[in-house]
């Protein structure tokens, strides 16, 4: 899935990627041939840029169908054509394609209602399933406001399907701020005062790291945690540090060790809770707060 890399803006992960006109014609030609999306042989360049916009949304070319199938077609998916053309059997491929082409981009889902609770269980699973990178206070994604079932259907599943990453920040604390420990980031405490707690409790996947930090005792995440069924779960934390400096080492690992000893504890009373949705939103902090005591500095 084509998305943007975040910049502290919670949408961006639902925004696609494209470089117009940046691409000769026939870059973008090469582009739409590989992904097997037809377009006509004296197409403009700012037409194909359209066309690889609309590949880019993954919405279908209509190209390569005759005449009488374009018809077939608008029929089948009952598209209105007031103000493209006056009657079906004398309109132009080109008023056609452009019937289409307006169509797609204001998609209706009353056929994908229709479908079985279980396959759009099983779409929704798969869309979401294609965020591979840890996504870090995410805004709701837009599937989830076309309408009250959608959103009813997918919140859920994106919920336990993406891993969402909590990032620690370093901050100045104490009096006259001279004090320095990390602390959770400013946008993960929004996203998670915005997320409802029945959304939170569906969580499965979670990543701590810590952001921009040149010291070598944050090397990598902090914290991995995979919540399966029941009380199965999968938590890594880092090994210990080794360096040129074995009085330094021996500090770092008995804070390594008791921040560790402090997660499992958290870990073990979590995954003890009845409920099916086993995270609640004040485990973040407290998962956040355990991590921090290994990084404590003045």
């Amino acid at each position: 899935m084509a998305t943007t890399s975040t910049r502290r803006k919670h949408d961006d992960y639902w925004k696609i990627r494209i470089r117009p006109g940046y691409d000769t014609a026939k870059v973008m030609r090469d582009k739409l041939k590989d992904r097997n999306y037809h377009v006509s042989s004296n197409m403009r360049k700012d037409l194909l840029s359209e066309c690889l916009r609309r590949s880019n949304l993954g919405i279908l070319s209509h190209h390569k169908l005759t005449i009488p199938e374009l018809r077939e077609r608008i029929k089948a998916r009952k598209i209105d054509t007031t103000g493209f053309f006056p009657k079906l059997t004398t309109s132009s491929r080109q008023e056609l394609l452009s019937a289409l082409d307006q169509a797609d981009l204001n998609p209706k889902f009353e056929h994908f209602l229709q479908l079985p609770p279980e396959l759009r269980n099983k779409i929704y699973a798969d869309y979401y399933a294609g965020f591979k990178m840890p996504l870090c206070a995410p805004s709701q994604p837009p599937l989830s406001h076309t309408c009250r079932q959608l959103r009813q259907e997918s919140l859920p599943m994106f919920y336990a399907t993406c891993k969402f990453e909590i990032r620690l920040r370093r901050t100045r604390i104490g009096p006259a701020f001279r004090m320095k420990r990390f602390m959770i980031s400013d946008e993960n405490v929004l996203f998670l005062h915005n997320t409802e707690p029945k959304y939170v409790a569906t969580v499965r996947r979670l990543l701590v790291t810590f952001e921009k930090d040149p010291r070598p005792l944050a090397d990598g995440p902090a914290c991995r945690l995979q919540l399966g069924e029941g009380g199965d779960y999968r938590l890594q934390l880092p090994g210990p540090v080794i360096s040129k400096d074995p009085s330094g080492d021996k500090l770092a690992n008995d804070a390594r060790s008791q921040a560790g000893a402090a997660v499992r504890k958290l870990v073990a009373r979590i995954v003890a809770r009845p409920e099916k949705g086993k995270l609640r939103r004040e485990d973040f902090f407290e998962l956040c707060e355990a991590i921090a005591l290994e990084f404590k500095f003045g």
